[in-house]
């Protein structure tokens, strides 16, 4: 795999008309979250979450490129952003995370889902009475329940009422909702990366150590680790039924994504950049995310999970009056369900504490 894509077709149709049609509805819900917040409705204002994920837009300037020197846009969003945290929480690529590289669908309700899964009892051999040798396989179903999860998201703290409402109403409901639209995904992504950390399978240095030919001044190398991961993650989950071979994804912390992006073929050559250094699977430099939650690096592939999240996205708005001064606050938050659904159990993904598993691979 050259390139990780997300299996979502509805992606591929027609990328134009979807986003055109995402920044329509968005547009609509933020008109109605500014009428809650100014007080003339009471309307329940939801936002679709296929709709955010497509509304990449809303990271430009819906005033076109003029925008970008009007002062007075500049000193409203300065002045926002110093009341209202607005700093990304995951490593975003052409405005995708980490999530989004896997399989994504969005659902109409809050279903009920038990999958079985097989587990072999007793996998024994014996010998029939014309000498011939016999499997005895015995299974036993567990099930799998997969109900939904919610997530609350704190879209903003406490912020004055005189605030928003010191603000061109275009303004301000262009930074509500970018902010509402990131602190969505990014908990989600948070809450993915958090899922796969919980069931991935240790990575083995034992198995590898002192299996590298390597020169002493050149000494072992990241892309060297992450290709015994590879190894590892092949032998342990590869099968002829499932069609997964190979892990085409990394996602890593801050140390170490830095370590593999500098990585060099020796001491004082070039770096390996994004051409395909890291084994037969064609793993990439651009397929190697960074996340604040890891710890070490974790490498998986994309067909692995599929991720369901209820369409409605349901905004709440929460006033409340100091007592001592009398401001009045206002405060967003958003509410989200969504399920992991694997692939196959145990979870194909192998993790490694980073460095250390690095110079456990030195000869």
């Amino acid at each position: 795999m050259n390139e990780v894509r997300n299996m979502d077709k509805n992606e591929e149709a027609d990328p134009k008309v979807i986003q055109q049609a995402s920044l329509d509805a968005i547009d609509c819900a933020s008109q109605k979250l500014y009428s809650v917040i100014a007080g003339n409705s009471d309307d329940p204002v939801v936002f679709s979450f296929e709709a955010m994920r497509h509304s990449s837009a809303y990271r430009h300037s819906t005033l076109g490129a003029a925008r970008t020197s009007d002062t007075e846009y500049l000193y409203y969003l300065h002045y926002l952003s110093l009341k209202i945290n607005t700093k990304a929480e995951s490593d975003i690529r052409n405005g995708k995370r980490f999530v989004d590289m896997f399989e994504i669908r969005s659902v109409r309700d809050n279903n009920y889902l038990r999958l079985f899964d097989a587990v072999i009892i007793d996998d024994s051999v014996d010998i029939d009475n014309k000498n011939n040798i016999k499997y005895l396989t015995k299974p036993t179903f567990t099930k799998m329940d997969f109900p939904f999860q919610k997530l609350n998201v704190d879209v903003t703290d406490f912020i004055n009422y005189d605030i928003i409402f010191a603000i061109p109403e275009e303004i301000i409901k262009f930074f509500l909702t970018k902010v509402l639209i990131g602190r969505v995904l990014d908990g989600l992504n948070t809450q993915f990366v958090i899922y796969l950390k919980e069931n991935a399978t240790n990575f083995n240095a034992c198995d590898f150590a002192g299996c590298l030919n390597l020169q002493t001044h050149i000494g072992v190398r990241w892309h060297d680790l992450i290709a015994a991961m590879g190894i590892q993650f092949a032998t342990t989950f590869a099968d002829h039924i499932v069609p997964l071979k190979y892990g085409n994804i990394v996602i890593a912390d801050w140390g170490s994504y830095f370590g593999i992006s500098r990585d060099r073929i020796a001491p004082g050559y070039a770096y390996y950049g994004s051409g395909k250094v890291f084994g037969a699977d064609n793993l990439e430099l651009r397929n190697i995310f960074w996340d604040t939650n890891m710890g070490g690096l974790l490498l998986t592939n994309t067909q692995v999970v599929r991720i369901e999240v209820v369409d409605e996205v349901y905004v709440h708005h929460r006033r409340v009056v100091k007592s001592a001064s009398g401001e009045n606050l206002h405060s967003l938050t958003a509410e989200v369900y969504y399920r992991f659904i694997p692939m196959k159990l145990p979870l194909p993904a192998i993790i490694s504490n980073g460095l250390p598993d690095l110079r456990a691979l030195q000869p």
